[in-house]
């Protein structure tokens, strides 16, 4: 398995170690140009990582509007007034975040298959 060289690594010098998984590497391995020096198989590691973030922005964004739905149904719950724009805010970039992160991870998955393609086309 080919081994990716983090970025803090990388500027500092140091040695390989794996591709650290999180949704930040996600948006950053195309752009940094580390996609097309990775292997098909850890392509494919932060491609499962935008889907599980896909989905857990989804599931974040459920919960929420039930926290909200029973705060708001709560006498005792007054500081609404200032939680409500904030949640909003934010709730309003969420959608778009999980979008993006879809994207990504398709973008990999589908790099990860054009390498494969051209992996079992490469003459011998």
């Amino acid at each position: 398995m080919k081994l990716l060289l983090t970025q803090q690594q990388h500027i500092a010098g140091m040695g390989w170690k794996m591709l650290n998984l999180n949704t930040l590497n996600l948006f950053t391995l195309p752009l940094n140009g580390g996609a097309a020096e990775t292997a098909q198989d850890d392509l494919r590691l932060p491609a499962a990582v935008g889907d599980e973030a896909r989905n857990d922005y989804l599931r974040g964004v459920s919960a929420l509007g039930n926290l909200l739905f029973w705060a708001c149904e709560n006498p005792n719950y007054t500081d609404h007034k200032a939680d409500l724009p904030a949640l909003g805010a934010f709730l309003k970039h969420t959608a778009d975040m999980a979008r993006a992160a879809e994207f990504m991870a398709g973008n990999l998955e589908a790099l990860a298959n054009e390498l494969t393609e051209e992996s079992a086309n490469a003459p011998i």
